[in-house]
């Protein structure tokens, strides 16, 4: 195969998902850009979603957003226990009588 050298510009983070990639798959970035072009053709008969490197990368997406999704689950849940504390310890606060109020040490913030 013969190759010519070409100098590209890439946006930094461009240039960092490329130096990524490369280390995850082992292979050079030249390589990862020719794959590239290889899988790109715009007359539509060859799509990029027929590439098994970007299915894989799809399905990494798919796994992390899974992740994200619990992760988000169990934050929230923290948030309305929280505000539910919150709600309770108000709620305590106006049972009280204002004797009581006075005589109670305040908590600090």
């Amino acid at each position: 195969m013969a190759v010519v050298r070409k100098q590209i510009l890439l946006e930094t983070a461009q240039s960092k998902r490329l130096k990524k990639l490369s280390d995850k798959t082992g292979r050079s970035e030249s390589e990862i850009i020719r794959r590239a072009l290889d899988v790109y053709e715009s007359n539509g008969e060859t799509s990029i979603e027929d590439s098994a490197e970007l299915t894989e990368l799809v399905q990494a997406l798919k796994v992390q957003n899974a992740k994200t999704k619990k992760t988000l689950a169990g934050a929230e849940r923290e948030v309305k226990q929280t505000l539910d504390y919150f709600a309770a310890l108000r709620a305590e606060r106006e049972l009280e009588t204002p004797q009581q109020s006075r005589n109670k040490p305040k908590v600090a913030a």
